[in-house]
């Protein structure tokens, strides 16, 4: 157990000093188990498979703070765990801001429509010199109420 840690310790220091043999040693080794693990909570391999890769490589770019970790396999786990838990939550909040803007544009969609309607209605009305109820012709900026004599 303890040489399980010395090499663990020193597999660390290579990949904090950037040896790319221990970082390609990181992939191979972790790589497919990360994936079924992050594959459970999002249901999607793809997409569980794209997430991995980003906690891989940002382990690459961010080595040179990460040499006082107790555990790699810990680290990595806990990682693409808070990854997949951060997706979900943004996912879920996404798709509700989609459907309450969805409804939005439904709503906007059905008054343009509307508008449009009353708009060549009246036009239409305009044009032909139709006849209010009263008998009164119809013009633009007319702003008469009613009928007279009633």
């Amino acid at each position: 157990m303890e040489d399980k840690i010395k090499y663990e310790k020193h597999w660390l220091k290579l990949l904090v000093e950037g040896d790319e043999k221990a970082y390609k040693r990181l992939f191979d080794l972790y790589y497919s188990s990360l994936v079924m693990f992050a594959a459970k909570y999002l249901r999607d391999t793809d997409l569980a498979e794209d997430l991995v890769q980003d906690v891989i490589y940002d382990f690459w770019k961010q080595r040179q703070h990460l040499s006082e970790l107790s555990s790699l396999k810990s680290w990595l786990y806990i990682s693409v765990r808070n990854r997949c838990i951060n997706y979900l939550e943004h996912d879920k909040v996404k798709k509700k801001y989609l459907q309450l803007n969805g409804e939005a544009e439904a709503d906007f969609f059905l008054s343009q429509i509307i508008e449009e309607e009353v708009y060549l209605a009246l036009k239409q009305a305009i044009d032909t010199g139709e006849e209010n109820q009263c008998g009164d012709r119809l013009f633009v900026g007319d702003n008469r109420r009613g009928c007279k004599g009633l």
